[in-house]
């Protein structure tokens, strides 16, 4: 095989790899089989929270919330009194707010890149789509002319071949891109109305493959990748951010928080006390003095009734685990807290970190369940560890790489006051105030199907093997040393080649 001149990353939006591999070995993905499975083949261990944005964010910078400033889909900046969504047309944002020390991709490699639907395309020479793009292509397919969803899959391979086909006119010289991120956004979207059980869920996938086969074919307007010649010479990554779930029951928090004494902040009428989004996972955020966090005590004794915010999130229905900085946390040095709740009691664990390296432990039972496995238990040693040790020992597991991850949210300045789960038991798609609909499905814990998510690297001169394991913030630092770039220092993980 050539050497490798370009990079084509496929990102397929809030897929779990077994499921994946599962349709693979099945030969329901034809095309992907022959033309993406020569290479590397394994699991990647995607971001927690396993949140669309910053799962994004992680996939194309190669680091984690504690190096950019958007620590998810949903969260208020204390010291500019804002409450940012970045959900829906506000992603278009995130490259502006993206902060922080960390580079894009686009910034860390030489020649003509493009961004399609990955919207993190601060560097890129073209993106697409801009907000008023996304409004036309919705109201035009999507309301008036009520075109399925899986229209995107082919609208988006098509964007893709023109850039192959045409580069001159997305680019200042006639050179094919050296790197492309494309996002399938299809996916996500029909999970989150019928679950990645569905016939739908699954036949989109099936159409994913058939419009990455006229990727390389061609179709009959463009020209594939193989009568241009550009498809010995590139290489394809195919990944997803985050896995899914589908919970047990689903509720309204609404009355519940209303009668606790705990009203939405609603800046333009200058009431409310606290602000976050729950669906299985809560960010929770709450009123200091001034623009400061809330203290321990604060929270114990808040608002005029004095509530224990503690008791009142742990006794939200399903509530599993709740986890807290310490009011004496610095950037390099601090304790997370952690409570446990099962049918009877609730117990204790502490995270300490001293810069990128973190320590568990447990004031009574190990409710992670690393005691049980004979890799895990090797990390409950009383010593420090990377995030790297965390991998090898926790990846096939529920709760993988868990200590390290939760750090790196606190870290974040825009992180919440208090993160708690429900572990899939219950979820609620409750965003500042409101629910947003009634659906058991949902992506953001840290269970092993919520994380894990497949990875396929082939083409160029990489041999066909299988790694038992691997990080979102991998993948970046793996293109990077392929196209000969020059690596951000802020990138937190390693190459795979």
């Amino acid at each position: 095989m050539s050497k490798a001149e370009r990079i084509i990353q496929i990102i397929l939006d809030c897929v779990k790899a077994d499921q994946f591999f599962s349709l693979l070995n099945e030969g329901k993905l034809p095309n992907i089989e022959k033309y993406f499975c020569n290479g590397l083949k394994g699991n990647l261990t995607g971001i927690f929270p396993a949140i669309t944005i910053p799962a994004r964010l992680t996939l194309l910078t190669g680091t984690y919330p504690d190096h950019y400033d958007v620590p998810g889909m949903h969260f208020y900046e204390r010291k500019k009194n804002k409450i940012h969504d970045c959900a829906s047309l506000h992603q278009f944002d995130v490259p502006n707010i993206l902060g922080g020390d960390a580079k894009t991709i686009y910034e860390q490699i030489d020649g003509n890149t493009a961004d399609i639907f990955s919207v993190l395309f601060r560097g890129a020479d073209y993106y697409y789509p801009t907000k008023w793009d996304v409004i036309k292509m919705y109201l035009w397919h999507f309301y008036i002319k009520k075109s399925n969803i899986m229209l995107a899959n082919k609208f988006t391979v098509k964007k893709l071949l023109k850039l192959f086909n045409k580069p001159r006119k997305f680019f200042s010289n006639n050179d094919a891109p050296r790197f492309v991120s494309v996002w399938f956004f299809s996916t996500d979207s029909i999970f989150h109305k019928l679950g990645n059980k569905s016939k739908e869920y699954i036949d989109n996938l099936i159409d994913i493959d058939k419009n990455l086969g006229d990727l390389i074919d061609g179709t009959n307007k463009f020209k594939g990748l193989k009568e241009l010649g550009y498809f010995d010479d590139t290489v394809f990554i195919i990944g997803s951010d985050h896995g899914n779930y589908k919970a047990k029951k689903h509720i309204y928090l609404e009355p519940y928080f209303e009668n606790n004494g705990l009203i939405p902040i609603k800046l333009k009428k200058r009431e409310g006390n606290f602000d976050g989004a729950i669906d299985s996972l809560g960010q929770f955020y709450f009123l200091g003095e001034d623009d400061q966090r809330p203290t321990i005590n604060q929270l114990k004794n808040y608002g005029p009734s004095k509530i224990n915010i503690f008791e009142v999130l742990m006794n939200i229905e399903g509530m599993k685990l709740i986890y807290h900085r310490d009011d004496e946390n610095t950037r390099d040095k601090g304790t997370i807290y952690i409570q446990y709740k099962d049918d009877e009691n609730i117990h204790g664990g502490i995270i300490d970190y001293n810069r990128d390296k973190t320590r568990l432990s447990f004031t009574d039972i190990d409710f992670f369940g690393y005691s049980n496995d004979p890799k895990a238990s090797k990390m409950l040693d009383g010593k420090y560890h990377t995030i790297n040790e965390w991998l090898e020992h926790t990846h096939h597991l529920n709760f993988p790489m868990v200590a390290d991850q939760v750090v790196r949210l606190f870290k974040n300045e825009n992180s919440c006051d208090i993160l708690c789960s429900t572990i899939e038991e219950t979820i609620f798609h409750w965003e500042h105030g409101k629910t947003t609909k009634e659906s058991l499905y949902g992506h953001d814990v840290a269970t092993h199907d919520g994380v894990t998510t497949p990875l396929l690297i082939s083409g160029g001169n990489i041999s066909k093997h299988t790694i038992p394991y691997s990080k979102s913030s991998d993948l970046v630092p793996t293109i990077v040393k392929i196209l000969d770039g020059n690596l951000a220092s802020s990138v937190v993980g390693k190459s795979l080649i």
